[in-house]
């Protein structure tokens, strides 16, 4: 379900070329990391983990704290849409 460190070829990929999480949704794992607000802190983290990320860690991926300002090809967005 997911675009990880040893199967990912140190690149993004494009939506819906693994299989669905048990919600349906496609790449809510892996891939890019997504920004979002943490509620709690108060502050933007970032979560999900991403092809450059081995297996474990985004599987156990916790949301890490960042400056929305740093670019990089791991960060990005998702976007979930009814059918």
């Amino acid at each position: 379900v997911a675009w990880y460190w040893d199967n990912a070829e140190k690149t993004t990929h494009d939506v819906k070329q693994k299989k669905p999480n048990n919600w349906n949704l496609f790449d809510m794992t892996g891939n890019v990391e997504e920004w979002c607000w943490d509620e709690i802190e108060t502050n933007r983290v970032r979560c999900g983990g991403s092809w450059y990320q081995d297996k474990q860690g985004i599987l156990l991926h916790k949301p890490t704290n960042g400056d929305p300002s740093i670019c990089s090809d791991s960060i990005g967005f998702r976007i979930a849409k009814n059918k």
